[in-house]
């Protein structure tokens, strides 16, 4: 979504919007650049920062709740409720609030997908379905 807006003194203001959909976490920022110059060309600029997208966080969306997420994420309320010790209800999650949709767990030598999905209850499809960066 890009959206352009005639600002009161001649300027313009773009705005860009992205959501990152399941898979596009990553521990490498992504980098993103934007050019700009004046209506005249006689300079322009470029600006560019980072974003990084972290596995096992979610960003509330308005509308949404606590089971919603839940359903989404295949898992329970009450995992992502105790996921989350700083939520004080989960009847009252306000939008844009981040929050955690797992244990976040740095792989060991010797860890393998079996091992993992017994240690932590769960099924080497599970695994590879919130990791979609490991393959199976």
């Amino acid at each position: 979504l890009v959206l352009m807006a005639e600002e009161g003194d001649g300027t313009r203001r773009f705005e860009h919007s992205w959501r990152p959909v399941r898979g596009q976490e990553s521990s490498v920022p992504y980098r993103v650049c934007a050019r700009v110059r004046d209506p005249a060309s006689f300079s322009q600029q470029a600006r560019c920062f980072r974003i990084l997208v972290k596995k096992c966080q979610y960003c509330v969306q308005p509308g949404e709740t606590i089971s919603t997420m839940a359903s989404a994420f295949g898992t329970e309320w009450l995992h992502l409720y105790t996921t989350n010790p700083t939520l004080k209800s989960p009847d009252m999650i306000k939008p844009y609030t981040r929050i955690n949709t797992g244990v976040l767990y740095t792989v060991r030598k010797g860890d393998y997908l079996e091992l993992l999905a017994e240690r932590f209850f769960t099924t080497v499809s599970s695994l590879t379905s919130v990791n979609p960066d490991v393959a199976a």
